[in-house]
């Protein structure tokens, strides 16, 4: 149990800090007397700009904290946040001092259940269960507000302070970096801002960027909806709903963990076979809109990366792309070890469908499948040291493509889930039967 005192001072988050240093492999408690207020609708918790700074500079950077519990605002709710490391908090604001005599005896208990792996919370007044039942009054009440929240653990007691990615479904061997887009997997900020975790464990989060000066509320250009397809490991989507003309948003990562392998110059950023995933739905996409938009981008152009890697190629183009072209087809385009790829091209793609994207590369032939279904226009340049390349420390962006290595053509739709693996995956590592 780590109490806190109210409004804490740098002096006191450092000792906290000091505690949990001194005890690395302790779950931790965290009390203090004021860290989430309660919205106008009295069942939704909010951090109050004090609690954002707690969490910002303690409860956050800190995977041991696993629960906390505040006072000070009258009520009941609880939120569950996510930390840096993309793992659970659950936070808990209760105060009962505005009921009969400051709350009737009213406390608040929670309960470990490792068979169930779940917290159980209710509030329990002793002081009215010693009443005999014949004279309690309304304002006598014996309990309330039930409820739990799912935690396992053996897993959230583990491993401090590392990317929870051991148990993530869908992070099977060679995966380079795994973005699932549903709020599940997206980090809690107290700015508002938007990010998601790498659930690969390799570190490379998303964050949400501004394209073209969007006016209004960003919530009219990007959402987390609970839509998500009947395949895959998602609970929901990022819905996209910008195009160049009015601007919007997308999400971008300058990708620390995607350094690959060395090239025959020597460089690291060589990936000699791959499966690319994604999972998409188009909706409210248009050619005059949205034409050559991407699902997934690396930024640099062409010869950006055909210079680093000591290749003669060159284009103005992107150098990585996985992209929707103006007759609504997926077209995949990518550099690689013997210069520019053949693209792979899909038939006209529906609106208000999910589907499923795998370009499998075994270092000879790059392939696209749809739905499981291999496209027929796929381009095979035979290399022994075909694969991909990229420039690392360069972004690669999800709801937008590039041209001349600068952001360009906003993505309209829904994204669940993109994946990068090594491998040549076998049909049955798919996500699309998962």
């Amino acid at each position: 149990m780590l109490a806190l005192d109210w409004r804490v001072s740098e002096d006191s988050i450092a000792w906290a800090q000091g505690v949990l240093d001194a005890n690395p492999d302790l779950p931790a408690i965290l009390t203090t007397h004021q860290l989430l207020n309660i919205a106008g609708d009295d069942e939704t918790a909010i951090f109050t700009d004090h609690g954002a700074y707690l969490w910002d500079k303690l409860i956050s950077k800190n995977d041991q904290i696993f629960l906390t519990f505040n006072g000070h605002h009258h009520g009941e709710a609880m939120m569950v946040a996510k930390n840096a490391y993309g793992r659970d908090v659950v936070m808990v604001v209760v105060d009962y001092q505005s009921g009969f005599w400051g709350g009737n005896g009213m406390m608040q208990l929670v309960g470990f259940n490792e068979t169930d792996k779940e917290l159980e919370f209710h509030s329990f007044s002793p002081w009215v269960a010693a009443m005999p039942e014949s004279e309690r009054m309304p304002q006598d009440q014996l309990s309330r507000w039930e409820f739990s929240v799912p935690m396992n653990f053996n897993t959230r007691f583990n491993n401090f302070n590392q990317e929870e990615s051991a148990d993530q479904p869908g992070n099977i061997d060679g995966t380079e970096a795994y973005w699932i887009l549903d709020n599940a997997h997206k980090i809690t900020t107290t700015d508002g801002s938007v990010q998601f975790r790498d659930a690969s464990g390799n570190g490379n989060s998303l964050h949400l960027e501004a394209f073209n000066d969007p006016q209004g509320s960003q919530e009219n250009y990007f959402t987390v909806i609970s839509d998500a397809p009947a395949f895959g490991n998602a609970s929901g989507s990022a819905n996209f709903e910008g195009n160049n003309a009015t601007g919007g948003y997308y999400l971008t990562t300058n990708g620390p963990g995607l350094t690959f392998t060395n090239s025959s110059a020597g460089k690291p950023g060589y990936l000699p076979t791959y499966t690319i995933e994604a999972v998409v739905k188009l909706n409210n996409w248009k050619s005059e809109d949205n034409q050559w938009s991407a699902v997934l981008n690396h930024r640099p152009d062409i010869s950006q990366v055909c210079q680093y890697h000591d290749l003669s190629c060159t284009g103005e183009d992107y150098s990585l792309g996985l992209n929707i072209s103006s007759l609504q087809e997926f077209q995949w385009v990518s550099t690689a070890q013997n210069g520019r790829s053949e693209s792979n091209w899909s038939w006209e793609i529906m609106d208000d469908y999910w589907y499923h994207v795998a370009i499998v590369n075994d270092g000879q032939y790059a392939q696209m499948y749809v739905d499981g279904s291999l496209v027929m226009r796929t381009g095979e340049s035979v290399g022994e040291l075909n694969g991909l390349l990229v420039e690392p420390g360069q972004p690669w962006s999800i709801g937008i493509s590039s041209w001349q290595g600068a952001a360009a053509d906003l993505f309209a739709g829904q994204i669940s889930e993109v994946r990068i693996n090594n491998r040549a995956l076998d049909r049955s590592e798919w996500l699309l039967n998962r």
